[in-house]
């Protein structure tokens, strides 16, 4: 599976592995749906190759050095997906890891960012970051839209908005992630940003966060409920739960997670 074909077709429909679960939460297609996860039943999982990576196919093409792109498209999983996490499943983000180690940099802009995500996901900063500096300082014009041989819209909507779309998405996954039931404060930040604020990030759940650092510490963590519901929190290896009210809004310090 290659990220430029698609998952697939459906009577013209392009399908992705998460409308069946939004088709059942909002009670339409119910036959599609069906037939979705009978087919999502019928995928390969995951596998890891004779070199330690998660296999992109059936058959491990790796282990013979024959793999003629850098796709990285077996790492779904990884991001956008949240199959593979490295706070519950260290063997699989670790296999996940190799992989990109294997396919190795990019020279484009959108797969460039991919990689900032993906490490993001990783909990790698400094390498996430490695990746961010790479995408503005190679394949970026100066009006921030990316460099590429062809018009890529995923490599123009992400650094800040008007350079890939994988960038800003980097950054703000760099800050906070809200995946498996948990919002993580600061999980992947460089160590170069030791100071900085951002306000308005939406985080799965109906919440709204304001967050605060300084000396690559969090100072504070606004969290605001828009539907009232409970919630995991995260912060530097700790997870306390928390019940907001709706529209109330919580102040966490780093404090709170000793």
């Amino acid at each position: 599976m290659s990220p430029e074909h698609g998952i697939g077709n459906y009577n013209d429909t392009n399908v992705s592995l998460t409308y069946a679960e939004f088709a059942t939460i909002l009670g339409v297609d119910s036959e599609f749906a069906a037939n979705l996860s009978v087919m999502h039943d019928r995928l390969i999982p995951f596998r890891i190759g004779s070199l330690g990576q998660i296999q992109e196919w059936a058959r491990d093409y790796d282990s013979n050095g024959s793999v003629p792109f850098t796709h990285i498209s077996q790492l779904y999983g990884l991001f956008p997906g949240a199959q593979i996490d490295p706070r519950f499943n260290e063997t699989l983000a670790h296999a996940a890891n190799v992989s990109l180690l294997l396919r190795g940099d990019s020279s484009a802009g959108w797969p460039t960012a991919w990689r900032a995500n993906l490490f993001a996901r990783l909990l790698q900063g400094e390498t996430a970051y490695y990746y961010m500096t790479r995408l503005i300082s190679r394949y970026s014009y100066d009006n921030l839209w990316s460099i590429n041989s062809v018009f890529q819209i995923d490599g123009n909507f992400g650094y800040l908005n008007v350079c890939t779309l994988g960038g800003s998405s980097a950054i703000a996954e760099m800050i906070l992630q809200s995946h498996n039931g948990e919002i993580h404060l600061l999980p992947a930040i460089p160590s170069s940003w030791t100071q900085g604020s951002v306000s308005g990030l939406r985080a799965r759940g109906g919440f709204t966060l304001d967050i605060i650092w300084s000396g690559g510490v969090l100072s504070s963590a606004m969290l605001t409920s828009t539907l009232g519901t409970f919630t995991r929190v995260r912060y530097n290896g700790t997870a306390i739960d928390l019940s907001v009210p709706r529209n109330g809004s919580v102040i966490l310090e780093s404090s709170n997670f000793q």
